[in-house]
């Protein structure tokens, strides 16, 4: 065994990535890692750098870089929608009665929801369309009561 091959990396990444990435990126990434190898080994020694470069090959297992399959491969876009919307059905059928409350508590959740932003929006909106709204006040009373002071929005009409 020369001395050579002894500080050499080791080959199994190698093959590894030759196998399952595109070729156009072989010859690149493969003197991109042998110079970080090198580097590694003046560094940190020979483990070291070996770990370090059978990590970097399997970082590199990426699906960009990874060639394409081979054959007519389809995919089915809509299986996984179909399986879980068989699923649901199911389970909707056999647990009727946490189906039931469930969906009166979305139901809910989602009215109160929209109600209170439709509220929201509304308040914002009052007075914005005239041209000097940021000059514009809100006029209030403030009448005695005999649990103390009452502030109301109702003022007399001026005349």
């Amino acid at each position: 065994m020369s001395k050579h091959s002894a500080t050499s990396p080791p080959r199994w990444p190698l093959r590894l990535l030759r196998r399952v990435l595109n070729p156009n990126y072989w010859e690149e990434l493969e003197g991109d890692m042998e110079e970080r190898f090198y580097e590694d080994l003046q560094k940190h020694g020979l483990a070291k750098a070996r770990r370090r470069y059978s990590w970097g090959a399997i970082k590199l297992l990426r699906p960009a870089l990874v060639k394409q399959l081979s054959g007519d491969v389809r995919l089915n876009q809509y299986g996984m929608l179909r399986h879980n919307l068989i699923i649901t059905l199911r389970n909707f059928l056999r647990y009727k009665m946490s189906f039931l409350i469930n969906l009166v508590g979305l139901s809910s959740g989602l009215a109160c929801v929209l109600l209170i932003y439709l509220w929201v929006n509304d308040e914002q909106r009052i007075d914005k369309f005239h041209d000097n709204a940021s000059r514009l006040f809100h006029v209030l009373k403030i009448s005695p009561d005999a649990n103390g002071d009452r502030v109301t929005r109702d003022t007399a009409p001026v005349r």
